[in-house]
């Protein structure tokens, strides 16, 4: 028997049993329940891409959420960084700002790599 079916079939007898304040007549609780409360996350594999920077800007702006809502102990400077990304790719996407200097300003690009800068700028200079 495929396990999707067996799983389903102790699932479907478990939640007989359960009665209306929850409680199972079933004394432990069966391995397709445990499976159910198993964190599901989608995924996506990408092969290739011809514009890894805007790749790079997206995952980052995806795992915004993680940060400012996280299930993890970040700091709010992790979380406020988070939200600068989010603004600052958002402004990129607008056309409102320049794609390398959002780089800059998040980190990801050192400040060299802009034109017409010393060497020796900071990014506060900008």
């Amino acid at each position: 028997m495929r396990s999707s079916r067996l799983f389903n079939a102790e699932y479907a007898e478990y939640a007989k049993s359960v009665d209306a304040q929850g409680v199972s007549e079933i004394g432990e609780m069966p391995r397709a329940v445990r499976a159910a409360k198993v964190a599901v996350v989608e995924s996506h594999l990408v092969v290739g891409c011809p514009t890894p920077r805007r790749l790079y800007r997206i995952a980052q702006m995806s795992n915004r959420r993680d940060h400012v809502h996280s299930p993890l102990e970040f700091t709010p400077n992790d979380r406020g960084r988070a939200l600068g990304r989010n603004v600052m790719g958002v402004c990129v996407v607008e056309g409102l700002l320049e794609e390398k200097i959002a780089e800059v300003l998040s980190g990801s690009a050192p400040i060299t790599e802009l034109p017409d800068v010393p060497v020796d700028a900071s990014v506060s200079e900008l």
